[in-house]
């Protein structure tokens, strides 16, 4: 499974090739989170967050 990023600053998505980075390789801030894909929200279904 590959892990999808986006920045929340400036909305830019990625896939990381070697490591997990702490800040967007665009604007070059920390507001990195996990994207959601279609699979991660098909899986969500039903859990209480």
């Amino acid at each position: 499974m590959t892990l999808k990023l986006k920045c929340m600053n400036c909305g830019y998505k990625f896939m990381p090739k070697s490591r997990v980075p702490t800040k967007c390789p665009y604007c070059d801030r920390n507001s990195l989170r996990k994207d959601d894909t279609a699979s991660s929200l098909i899986s969500d279904v039903g859990r209480e967050k």
